[in-house]
């Protein structure tokens, strides 16, 4: 009886070593496979982490550069139509074309524009008038208008009204009207350094006030027949204009034009190197 039970209590006690030797088996390979695999999946949440941040990085430059781009894009297509017209082109809506009773056109040009081109080598002709744009363009941030187009040396501009689009596949910004004839017919019979203006535009500044205007006296206009029509001479207005400095990169041949930011003439130059116009509409336009 002794003998059975010593027998069974042996064999337990076998059984029970045997088992805790495979348990100390098993966690000495558990601890060896974490030993061997913990630099691994370090450097393998390392490199999975350098690759997000990477990723995160590049995401961000390429949402910095197309934002920059739709900047450009946007800044591009502004030059071309206004604002609010290329916002609704940029939704796929219908720009239709208005109607206003009132507005205010503004028509430069260069005199002897053809003999200072003919003077000239092609790349100083495209200089000059990059930078007189270019200081036009900047004078006109600081005023509520809308630069319509240029054409050479000719440069319009639009307050008080926005164009109609015509056009699908070329949108066009366009101004139609007796206005738009009457501003121009003011450029074309306009001399060089003075402001031509209609007889509208004159009789609004005169209830402005702080305008001093000459009568020109009756010209003939192609298609209007006889016009009375004014001179602009100076204000008493403040200017936001841009400082002396601004033009001291204009060529030579702009210095002593007209450069007052609202086309007035407050310095009198003497050179005849540019004129400018204005007409106010006192009739109506379509745009």
């Amino acid at each position: 009886m002794n003998k059975e039970i010593s027998k069974m209590v042996i064999e337990k006690l076998n059984l029970e070593i045997k088992l805790s030797v495979n348990m100390m088996i098993i966690a000495c390979l558990v601890f060896v496979f974490v030993l061997v695999m913990t630099p691994i999946l370090v450097k393998l949440m390392h490199t999975l982490t350098s690759s997000i941040q990477n990723y995160a990085i590049e995401a961000s430059l390429k949402s910095e550069q197309l934002i920059i781009e739709k900047q450009r894009s946007d800044s591009l297509l502004y030059q071309m139509l206004p604002k609010s017209v290329a916002q609704q082109l940029k939704r796929n809506k219908t720009v239709n074309a208005e109607y206003y009773e009132q507005v205010t056109l503004f028509f430069s040009d260069i005199v002897g524009f053809t003999n200072i081109s003919a003077a000239s080598t092609p790349l100083q002709v495209v200089a000059f008038l990059n930078e007189l744009y270019r200081f036009f363009d900047d004078t006109l941030d600081h005023y509520d208008v809308y630069k319509v187009e240029t054409i050479g040396d000719a440069y319009m501009v639009v307050s008080s009204a926005v164009a109609g689009v015509v056009g699908n596949k070329m949108p066009r910004y366009c101004l139609f009207g007796d206005t738009v004839n009457t501003a121009s017919r003011m450029e074309s019979h306009g001399l060089p350094n003075r402001i031509h203006i209609s007889v509208s535009t004159n009789t609004l500044l005169m209830k402005l006030r702080g305008f001093t205007t000459e009568r020109r006296g009756l010209v003939e206009v192609k298609g209007k027949g006889q016009m009375e029509t004014f001179w602009l001479l100076s204000t008493e207005r403040p200017l936001r204009s841009l400082t002396q400095a601004s033009t001291k990169n204009l060529p030579d041949v702009t210095k002593n034009t007209v450069l007052s930011t609202n086309g007035l003439d407050t310095s009198r130059p003497t050179s005849t190197t540019s004129h400018s116009q204005m007409a106010w509409g006192d009739d109506k336009i379509t745009t």
